[in-house]
């Protein structure tokens, strides 16, 4: 895990302004900026996405789509075994 001071310092190293990463990944950058400052939560959403994306959280980023699917096919499985 790092912390916000030293994302800052890799993205300096790296010549890369937060602006450009946030582009280049989808993200808006104000919320990138309100992500490295601490001023949201990064439960859930983008914000949580872009928390895990820059080390700042452990955490998956999943496809919505995906998930929805897996947790479908695992709620009919356990239908099936309760129904027979």
């Amino acid at each position: 895990m790092r912390t916000p001071e030293q994302v800052r310092a890799e993205f300096d190293r790296c010549g890369i302004s937060i602006r450009t990463w946030a582009r280049f990944h989808g993200y808006p950058a104000a919320l990138v900026y309100q992500v490295l400052k601490g001023n949201k939560p990064c439960r859930i959403g983008m914000s949580h996405e872009i928390a895990v994306r820059l080390g700042l959280k452990d955490g998956v980023v999943s496809d919505p789509q995906e998930l929805t699917n897996t947790l479908s096919a695992e709620f009919s499985e356990k239908i099936e075994a309760m129904t027979g």
